[in-house]
């Protein structure tokens, strides 16, 4: 019972160890090869640029709709107007 506590324990340390290994490996990969994490870096501001871009254009796209639907208002008061 006691041997199969520490073999247990021995897997999880030995899992645990080669996570770390790997991390390790992935971080001294990218401090050798910066520009992955440039690009990376590059492509997720364009993305937040083109997310920025669709609001502003949908922003846009209300306000010329509001706009035209006051001015469809504001011609309809207008003849009502002329009309009395």
């Amino acid at each position: 019972m006691a041997a199969n506590f520490y073999k247990d324990e021995n897997n999880k340390l030995k899992k645990a160890l080669n996570s770390t290994k790997t991390l390790m490996n992935m971080v001294i990969h990218d401090l050798r090869n910066p520009c992955s994490q440039i690009k990376f870096s590059i492509l997720f501001a364009m993305n937040k640029l083109d997310s920025i871009s669709k609001m502003q254009q949908r922003f846009q796209d209300q306000m010329e709709t509001q706009y035209e639907a006051e001015g469809s208002l504001h011609q309809l008061t207008l003849s009502l107007a002329s009309d009395n």
